[in-house]
């Protein structure tokens, strides 16, 4: 039986918050920027009349169907596909479930669409292993966890912190992601 491992799809699989922030700067005419935000509440570094309304965004189709894929995405899940039953995990939300279905069918058309699980609770999945940026989703996950993006300013906490964790794999982009599994394989 092959090994299983979830992905997360906003801001792992594509470049999400810079498309959010686009959205976000053009309707609060801001010039926020992904390296100013230092922890994972967004709103706290928001206009004042924005506030928590910039997760109402998050509801927006656009802001999901503009987002690029991550650079190596598609080369290493095509590779991963070989040797692991590949499923995107991603934050459910009734409004954008089409959108991100759509987003996956469009640019990684090699992951069957039927295996996009939306799910809120992450650590109720059963994988293996789980690639993931939101360090929360991969300290409760049973399994052996990527911590996606530890170059982003919002794990900047984390990259030092999460040394303990043994189950947990620090990793910056696709490219640490393929060596990790690389160097684990037997072919």
């Amino acid at each position: 039986m092959r090994k299983r491992i979830a992905i997360d799809l906003d801001d792992t699989l594509s470049y999400f918050v810079e498309e959010w922030l686009e959205a976000y700067n053009e309707v609060y005419n801001d010039h926020l920027t992904k390296d100013k935000i230092t922890e994972w509440n967004i709103a706290k570094f928001t206009k004042p009349d924005c506030n928590s309304k910039i997760y109402e965004m998050l509801t927006w189709d656009e802001i999901f169907l503009r987002a690029k894929v991550r650079e190596n995405a598609v080369e290493v899940t095509k590779w991963l596909g070989d040797y692991y039953d590949l499923y995107i995990v991603t934050a459910y939300n009734y409004q954008t479930a089409r959108a991100k279905t759509e987003w996956v069918i469009e640019n990684l058309p090699h992951i069957d669409y039927r295996r996009v699980v939306f799910c809120n609770d992450k650590f109720i999945i059963d994988a293996d292993y789980l690639i993931d940026d939101k360090d929360k989703n991969c300290v409760e996950f049973q399994g052996k966890s990527l911590l996606f993006g530890i170059d982003n300013p919002w794990n900047d906490y984390y990259k030092n912190q999460l040394n303990y964790n043994s189950s947990l794999i620090k990793v910056a982009n696709w490219n640490d992601v393929f060596n990790y599994f690389y160097s684990i394989s037997a072919f």
